[in-house]
């Protein structure tokens, strides 16, 4: 379902909820996907049984205003572990660029918990689609790192594009200690 999208995919309805088809460019190194977003909030319950359907245009035609991906971020480049007193350092991507430096993403965006922002800087000079980060643990405590999705492009650390559209998913990691 939507993998085609020269099948021209019209709305996708789940129970009382409508869903626009777009093309999206994930993460680098994968292969471009379809995907569904709704068009409105969850109308329903985790369990409930809701209706599915799909519309497909009868004329051939394709979906014109289709919408573009939301972006996305993940880490890589992660230990397995940490010793308690050496720094954790990892990798931040993004599918899309934010407008942010780097004392707003270790003031406000990343949260950590049994452990320190120390630093971020940019992998590339000019581009906020890399960054390598570095989180100083508090001691020998599992160390959480989470990159929250953003809720509303007017609370502040919000990551959004210059077009509105929001960081979509929440990641989240566990650093194991010693």
């Amino acid at each position: 379902m939507g993998q085609d999208q020269g099948l021209g995919l019209g709305p996708l309805h789940i129970g009382d909820l409508e869903f626009r088809g777009s093309e999206s460019s994930v993460p680098m190194m994968r292969a471009k996907r379809a995907y569904w977003q709704a068009l409105d909030g969850p109308g329903w319950t985790d369990g409930e049984e809701v209706a599915v359907s799909i519309t497909v245009p009868q004329d051939g035609s394709s979906v014109e205003d289709r919408l573009l991906a939301p972006p996305t971020g993940w880490f890589t480049q992660l230990p397995a572990s940490h010793d308690g007193s050496k720094a954790i350092v990892f990798r931040i991507y993004f599918s899309d660029t934010f407008e942010m430096d780097f004392p707003t993403l270790l003031g406000q965006v990343l949260e950590v918990a049994n452990g320190e922002m120390r630093r971020a800087k940019r992998v590339n000079k000019d581009s906020n689609l890399k960054w390598e980060i570095s989180v100083k643990p508090d001691g020998t405590d599992d160390v959480v790192i989470t990159l929250p999705a953003t809720e509303d492009c007017a609370d502040d650390g919000a990551l959004c594009t210059t077009d509105g559209r929001m960081l979509y998913n929440t990641v989240s990691v566990t650093i194991p200690g010693p």
